[in-house]
């Protein structure tokens, strides 16, 4: 594959990222995280708004659909006693409202990058 189509995929691959992590930071309840009192809390990242902090892990070189290194994200969501590997959600190009398809070595999830795209807190 020519250098200039891999730099796209891989554009594509984080455009792609960036949408699963708005999907899955869109707050069910319509509320503000308290204000952070530390450097520590405000790196936390609380997906689901339920005021505990979540974890998105990358499988960029994963099967998905029969592709080898198609690529996904698992999240996985905190609770009162730390993570709760039984509410984790695995997100993929397979994903409804991901853009495009699984594909062999499309590493989809290797760049993951967290932020409150809508400004809500």
């Amino acid at each position: 594959m020519p250098q200039s189509m891999s730099k796209r995929r891989a554009g594509r691959v984080v455009a792609a990222a960036v949408a699963v992590v708005a999907a899955v930071t869109t707050p069910v309840a319509a509320h503000a995280v308290p204000a952070a009192s530390s450097v520590a809390e405000k790196l936390r990242d609380d997906f689901n708004a339920d005021g505990y902090a979540d974890l998105a892990v990358a499988a960029p070189s994963a099967t998905v659909g029969g592709e080898k290194g198609a690529g996904y994200v698992a999240v996985v969501y905190g609770s009162e006693n730390g993570l709760n590997v039984t509410t984790r959600q695995v997100l993929s190009q397979s994903t409804a409202g991901v853009p495009g398809s699984p594909e062999a070595d499309d590493a989809f999830g290797s760049a993951l990058v967290t932020a409150d795209l809508d400004r809500d807190g």
